[in-house]
């Protein structure tokens, strides 16, 4: 019995250790003069869940924004996600950050994914910063992706490498989207951060989980 609650504990341990850090996400849009900051739960999210924010209104020229955005929260492993559909009544460009801050999950480097579509004319650049200053939409760009319409459709990946020992720390992603003159233009994109977790962290869940099953294994023998 008492080697049963030891192993309890010891996976209770590595889950934690693995776990996504409580964090901070913020969501802000920004088209010339206007800007929207939308924190999670604060004014102007309209998502009820922990750890989302969305947006939907206007900003500038942009008639329609739906934007939502994921913190850790919502997956396994630190990561950000953020969505967006977006029109315009002219010849603009939309700035679209997403945020997480208080991260502290040790991470080797992250990666970069998106895709979507864009109008003919139209270009998308897609940017991933990591800060060890814990700063909110601040940090050094790691890995960056650049499309242009034509083709309509687009998708990417980059990665980059950061200081695994910095914490806590903050994961920004930002989208710069741009449309031509023109009036209901509509792009949409999905692009996310993903961690590449520590060796270290990975090695010693590897280590815990195995002792979980031989342990098994050894009380099953016994019982036959």
């Amino acid at each position: 019995m008492k080697k049963v609650f030891c192993m309890l504990i010891l996976a209770a341990f590595l889950l934690i250790a693995v776990a996504p850090a409580q964090a901070t996400l913020m969501l802000k849009l920004e088209s010339g003069g206007s800007s929207m900051l939308i924190t999670d739960g604060g004014a102007g999210d309209i998502n009820p869940a922990t750890g989302a924010v969305t947006f939907l209104g206007n900003v500038g020229v942009w008639s329609l924004n739906v934007t939502t955005g994921l913190g850790s929260d919502w997956f396994s492993i630190d990561q950000l996600d953020l969505s967006s559909v977006n029109a315009s009544g002219a010849a603009s460009t939309l700035d679209i950050y997403l945020t997480e801050t208080d991260l502290t999950t040790p991470h080797t480097g992250w990666t970069l994914d998106a895709g979507g579509t864009l109008v003919s004319g139209g270009s998308a650049l897609f940017v991933g910063y990591w800060d060890p200053a814990n700063s909110a939409f601040g940090g050094t760009s790691f890995a960056d992706l650049s499309f242009s319409s034509p083709p309509t459709a687009f998708s990417g990946t980059d990665s980059g490498s950061v200081d695994p020992n910095a914490s806590p720390y903050s994961l920004t992603i930002k989208a710069e989207i741009t449309h031509p003159d023109g009036t209901n233009l509509t792009s949409s994109f999905d692009a996310s951060l993903t961690a590449v977790p520590e060796p270290a962290t990975m090695l010693l869940l590897g280590t815990g989980l195995i002792g979980l099953a031989g342990f098994g294994r050894k009380k099953f023998q016994k019982k036959g």
